[in-house]
């Protein structure tokens, strides 16, 4: 530029600036074309998609170890202790006597009841006697039936010769044929004969008589049997009910395992049970070759427990020691004012190690399968609402989501906000789809609506196996 457009333009008045300065453009050259301003491009972002997987988290809670069985024993019956075997700390076997009771006035209840059933047993033999003698009374008046019966048909044959004879001196008496004494002893043979035979009839109706007597007293004697087994029945089932009060005197124990507890001593009364107060018990027996440990778990956790599962549990008092056991029983039913699972664990203890009444740890890994998980960088937090950064028509949309369980570096999603809710109306949680495609990290670098570009990243199956590897 010459030194005369210098002074120029140092000289001239400010209202003429613009007028200069374009034709000091003009001398240049033309002036360029105005331009608006460029849209900001779009920004690279990496996207995920949901995955389902097993979601794996620890669950643990104080219990506490408790015998497999702990039984009170009672008296059923009352009486004086009159020998003690064992205290407590004494391991015993099933059916050990504890204790013995002395109870005089039933033992001798069991005596009388005893003679009482060896009599009604000797009645029955009696009566089994008295059938067999019946019998035989029967079989003898049988015979003499038959003997009268035989002698009706001799004094028939003896009857018919001489009623004959004397017909025949009937006949010959007047021709003289013969003498008339002959002729009368003939009618007198014949007349013994008729009597002879209606005697040996009486005897058939006398035999027949007395036959039908034997039989009516056999008969008698046959009933009389089942009478006297019924009678003997009944004595000895009276018999046993005795003895096997008597046999509660011996208090023993039902079940392997170790004496806990003894509430007497020798010589005391002890009083059998009145109503639904039992009492004091006189023992008590834990068996503690298998223990069972008691724990409550969680509503959040209780669907996924399962019988069979795994299970560690850790007792305090035997320096944090572990014991591997599994999941035995649970309640099913939650409780209503603590809202939790009652579950059980069953431990081996052979050794003896674990004690009834041990403070313990159980530690359950729960396992809940098809679960869409995010990772955790793919999550903001704006006013206490986590939400993630959705990608759609090539936009970042912030989409309020509601999360579920943490499982190191993978985060459940339950529902997501997919639309915001109407004036005045409650919001609308939507299930996740896992074909939503969610910027994987930094999501709080984003404003909503921004334009991004999407990249090529993992995806949420292959963070949750690397995870899953870590």
């Amino acid at each position: 530029m010459t030194a005369r457009w210098k002074i120029a333009l140092g000289l001239a008045p400010l209202a003429a600036a613009p007028l200069l300065l374009a034709y000091v453009i003009g001398w240049g050259g033309s002036a360029p074309a105005a331009s608006t301003p460029a849209s900001p491009s779009p920004v690279a972002v990496t996207t995920v998609r949901p995955e389902r997987g097993s979601l794996r988290h620890t669950v643990e809670q104080p219990g506490q170890i408790q015998g497999f069985e702990q039984t009170p024993l009672y008296a059923k019956i009352s009486g004086y202790v009159r020998k003690l075997n064992v205290d407590i700390g004494d391991r015993v076997k099933a059916g050990q006597a504890l204790a013995e009771l002395s109870v005089p006035e039933l033992e001798e209840q069991l005596h009388q009841k005893e003679a009482l059933a060896a009599q009604a047993k000797a009645q029955v033999e009696n009566s089994k006697q008295m059938v067999r003698t019946a019998e035989a009374t029967v079989n003898r008046s049988a015979a003499a039936l038959r003997l009268s019966e035989a002698g009706v048909e001799r004094a028939e044959a003896s009857f018919t010769y001489w009623q004959n004879e004397s017909e025949r001196a009937k006949r010959l008496l007047p021709s003289n044929s013969i003498d008339q004494s002959t002729a009368e002893q003939t009618f007198q043979q014949f007349k013994s004969a008729e009597s002879a035979l209606n005697e040996s009839r009486a005897s058939v109706d006398l035999a027949k008589a007395t036959l039908a007597e034997s039989q009516a007293q056999r008969d008698q004697a046959l009933t009389a049997v089942p009478v006297a087994e019924a009678t003997a029945q009944s004595a000895e089932a009276d018999r046993k009910q005795t003895a096997a009060m008597l046999e509660y005197t011996h208090i023993t124990a039902p079940f392997d395992g170790v004496v806990t507890r003894r509430g007497v001593d020798t010589g005391w009364l002890v009083q059998a049970p009145a109503g639904s107060a039992p009492g004091a018990p006189l023992f008590t027996v834990a068996r503690t070759d298998v223990v069972r440990v008691f724990l409550d778990v969680p509503e959040a956790d209780a669907a996924q427990v399962r019988d069979g599962m795994a299970a560690a549990v850790r007792v305090q008092s035997l320096q944090e020691q572990e014991f591997a056991g599994t999941v035995t029983r649970s309640s099913y039913v939650l409780d209503d004012q603590a809202r939790t699972l009652h579950t059980e664990i069953d431990l081996p203890n052979p050794d003896g190690r674990l004690r009834p009444g041990q403070y313990a740890v159980a530690r359950l890994t729960v396992e809940r399968p098809g679960a869409l998980m995010l990772p955790a960088s793919a999550l903001l937090t704006q006013d206490d609402q986590p939400a993630v950064m959705r990608v759609e028509d090539g936009k970042a949309v912030r989409t309020p989501v509601k999360l579920g369980s943490r499982q190191g570096t993978m985060v459940e999603v339950l529902k997501m906000q997919t639309r915001p809710p109407a004036h005045g109306e409650p919001a609308v949680w939507d299930g996740l789809t896992a074909a939503e495609e969610i910027v994987a990290s930094s999501p709080s670098a984003l404003t909503d609506g921004q334009a991004v570009r999407e990249q090529a990243g993992p995806d949420g199956a292959e963070m949750a196996r690397a995870h899953g590897a870590r």
